[in-house]
C-alpha cells in the first residue's frame, strides 16, 4: 500500500483520473493511517481545493471527514470530533455506509481521546455498520476500542 501511495504522490497526472478523484477521501485516510501524513495532507489539499465551494451535501460530508482525519493525525481531537460529527448524518443519508462507519469510528476515537463519555455510542454504531457490511478489520478496530474503553472505565 505504501508503494502505491508513494507512486501516487509523485504522479500528478494520475491524481486527476476520475477513479482516483472519486476515492480521494479514502486515499487520504489510508495515507494518514499508514504514517504518510505529509502525503495525505498534500493529496487532501489538492483535492479539497478542487471541490471547495461545493453545495453538494455528500461531497461536503466527505470533505469534513477528510479534514477530520487530518485533524486526528495532528492530535486536534476537538476539531476531529466536530468535523467527523458533521459528516455522520449526511453520509448515512446518501447511503455511503462504509464512509458513514468510518466517520462514526473517527468520531468515537476523537471523543474518546477527549474523555467524552459519548465516545462509546459512536463506536457501537460504527461496529454495527461495519458488521452489517462484513468489514471485519474495521469492525475489529471498533471492538478493540470499545474493549479499551470498558477496561479504562473499570
Amino acid at each position: 500500500m505504501r508503494e502505491a501511495l508513494v507512486g501516487l504522490g509523485g504522479n500528478h497526472a494520475m491524481r486527476t483520473q476520475p477513479g482516483i478523484r472519486r476515492n480521494m477521501a479514502s486515499i487520504v485516510r489510508i495515507a494518514t493511517r499508514t504514517g504518510q501524513t505529509e502525503l495525505g495532507r498534500e493529496l487532501a489539499d489538492e483535492w479539497l481545493a478542487s471541490v471547495s465551494g461545493t453545495t453538494r451535501p455528500y461531497i461536503a460530508a466527505l470533505v469534513a471527514a477528510t479534514r477530520a482525519a487530518l485533524a486526528e493525525s495532528d492530535g486536534d481531537f476537538e476539531l476531529a470530533a466536530r468535523l467527523a460529527g458533521s459528516a455522520v448524518e449526511p453520509l448515512a443519508a446518501y447511503l455511503a455506509f462504509p464512509e458513514h462507519g468510518r466517520a462514526l469510528l473517527l468520531l468515537g476515537k476523537a471523543r474518546g481521546a477527549l474523555g467524552d463519555p459519548s465516545a462509546g455510542e459512536a463506536l457501537v454504531l460504527a461496529r454495527d455498520v461495519f458488521a452489517g457490511l462484513g468489514m471485519k478489520p474495521a469492525r475489529a478496530e471498533a471492538e478493540a476500542l470499545l474493549e479499551g474503553e470498558v477496561s479504562a472505565e473499570a
